[in-house]
């Protein structure tokens, strides 16, 4: 009788061992990766702009997307502190991961989501791009609705819309919220999809 405790112990015990790994993604793995361009129209301080930035990600099964993206705010954007010289604008730029999930990717036009998770400075700076202050560190959360089209098998077209969220902004007369908006960004994308 203890023996046969004593065994159902042991094999209690040493079932964990046998049991199956559990994986978030399993069976076969397909990888990808593609990068990119891209050019975005925004909302700044309640004046336009345009921003490029590059986009690049490893694609796991066709579906999920762990990446890096990045932002530079091209266009002159006036500040609206009381004293500072008229010839001063707003420089902003961010990059961060970026996470995304395409359900249909094999389809001609596919639709995907994806979140931008970012670091990024602010300063002022004149017409000759030159900086007239120090860095203002900001965090930047930028969740984006994409449609795509397939051009080729290593190309492929998309267009997004996303709102910013920006947090920690404490120069140039401005707040968080004059760096939040709305964009519209236009990506090429290349790779093995």
């Amino acid at each position: 009788m203890r023996t046969t405790i004593v065994t159902a112990i042991i094999l209690a015990a040493a079932l964990p061992i046998f049991a199956q790994e559990e994986v978030l993604i399993s069976g076969k793995v397909s990888h990808g990766g593609f990068g990119g361009a891209s050019a975005k129209i925004t909302q700044v301080s309640g004046q336009p702009g345009f921003m490029i930035g590059s986009r690049a990600g490893w694609i796991i099964n066709h579906k999920f997307v762990l990446g890096t993206s990045n932002y530079n705010l091209l266009s002159r954007v006036d500040v609206p502190e009381p004293g500072i010289a008229d010839d001063l604008y707003l420089a902003m730029e961010y990059s961060g991961l970026e996470v995304e999930y395409i359900p249909d990717s094999d389809r001609l036009i596919h639709y995907s989501s994806h979140a931008l998770f970012a670091l990024g400075t602010i300063y002022l700076r004149d017409r000759n791009f030159h900086r007239y202050t120090n860095d203002d560190f900001i965090f930047a959360f930028e969740p984006s609705l994409s449609v795509t089209l397939n051009v080729v098998k290593f190309f492929r077209l998309s267009l997004s819309g996303s709102y910013r969220l920006v947090f920690g902004v404490e120069s140039g007369g401005l707040e968080n919220k004059d760096l939040s908006g709305p964009g519209a960004a236009l990506t090429l994308k290349f790779g093995k999809f």
